[in-house]
């Protein structure tokens, strides 16, 4: 849009209500990853909301990418079904939602601080508030029951105070069945991130294990959690069973907290402000089950193995002759038996006839002789 040109956006906010914001002052669109866009819009009255949205023709060819933008609207409802008041800051704050026009979008409040990617390197006096903060959004997620599934540095972001989660794109419910798509390589870049899930459904110890590698990194410029032995006793302390498997085994972000001295607090809930929004995420449910009837729904394609996830053979096959190396002479080839019809074998039935050839040999020579 122009500097001044107006638009209406008519959304419905966590309540399920409809809604219209008129804004007239906007950023350039700036991807976000997947064919997802994203700008500030600011109304006249100086509100301002960040819009991510599809565009038409995106929709059209990869309708399935809506599902990013379902993931990141159902958290923020599960977010504030949790927390309808003392909302925390550690998370981004969904505003409402357009999900089943020709160009879906979300609306979200401001992102505060800068992701870790394009962060300064965090001071040593830094280091436990970024990872009291961090562990305090795990804990909110855990509370929320949800998993972020896509902790990275460019998802969190960093004021030198408090973090902040968001892009929840690749988000799910704790216990949902686990998507195909996190069949994938380490948002970290490191192959020490590369990982299978060992579970069906996905559970926090995926976030437990994506926090451990973004705290390890920020502490040591490093993600190999496999040299952690040969770090300091605090960070040691800190990550242990973090990156074990399977999940389960793994520490809760109360656990964590609790070694770092800090106790895990969240707001206490407000039972009536959870109701109002329960009526609206039945609403959400309703207008995506209008959109996408089951049998209508279109399917991702199918992700790319990670190496890691390759499956190794129990015993490599033997190679033709053609395709081998000739570095290196072939080993000889081993001799067959000979078999009992070959003329180099020596028998028992062979032995009396030979037998039996010599004697009448002998009785003609008596015979013959004078």
């Amino acid at each position: 849009m122009s500097e001044n040109a107006e638009q209406k956006l008519g959304y419905r906010d966590q309540h399920g209500r409809h809604r219209t914001l008129t804004v007239r002052h906007g950023t350039a669109p700036t991807p976000t990853g997947s064919g997802i866009l994203a700008r500030s819009l600011t109304s006249d009255d100086g509100v301002t909301v960040v819009k991510k949205w599809l565009p038409a023709d995106v929709v059209s060819e990869q309708a399935w990418l809506c599902d990013l933008l379902e993931n990141e609207a159902r958290a923020g409802m599960r977010l504030a079904g949790r927390f309808p008041v003392d909302y925390p800051a550690e998370v981004t704050h969904l505003i409402g939602y357009d999900l089943d026009g020709e160009e879906p979008f979300v609306l979200l409040a401001p992102a505060r601080g800068k992701p870790l990617a394009a962060a300064h390197q965090l001071l040593v006096d830094e280091q436990l508030r970024f990872q009291v903060s961090l562990l305090k959004g795990l804990l909110i997620l855990a509370e929320a029951g949800t998993v972020h599934g896509n902790l990275s540095p460019t998802t969190v972001r960093w004021d030198g105070v408090a973090v902040q989660i968001g892009d929840f794109f690749h988000s799910a419910a704790v216990g949902d069945a686990r998507p195909l798509r996190s069949l994938r390589s380490s948002p970290m870049g490191s192959a020490a991130g590369v990982r299978q899930p060992t579970t069906s459904t996905v559970t926090t110890g995926d976030d437990v294990w994506a926090v451990g590698l973004l705290i390890l990194h920020q502490a040591t410029g490093s993600t190999d959690h496999a040299d952690l032995a040969n770090r300091g006793p605090a960070l040691r302390a800190l990550l242990e069973d973090v990156f074990t498997e399977p999940a389960h085994r793994r520490p809760t972000a109360a656990v964590l907290l609790r070694r770092l001295g800090t106790a895990p607090q969240l707001p206490a809930r407000d039972e009536h402000m959870a109701r109002t929004i329960a009526e609206g995420q039945r609403m959400f449910d309703r207008v995506l089950a209008e959109k996408w009837p089951t049998s209508n729904r279109p399917a991702p394609p199918m992700p790319s193995m990670p190496p890691s996830a390759t499956p190794m053979p129990s015993r490599p096959p033997r190679r033709p002759a053609a395709d081998r190396p000739t570095g290196r002479p072939l080993p000889p080839e081993p001799t067959k038996p000979a078999s009992a019809s070959s003329g180099g074998l020596v028998t028992p039935a062979r032995i009396v006839l030979f037998l039996i050839v010599a004697l009448l040999a002998l009785i003609v020579v008596v015979l013959v002789l004078p």
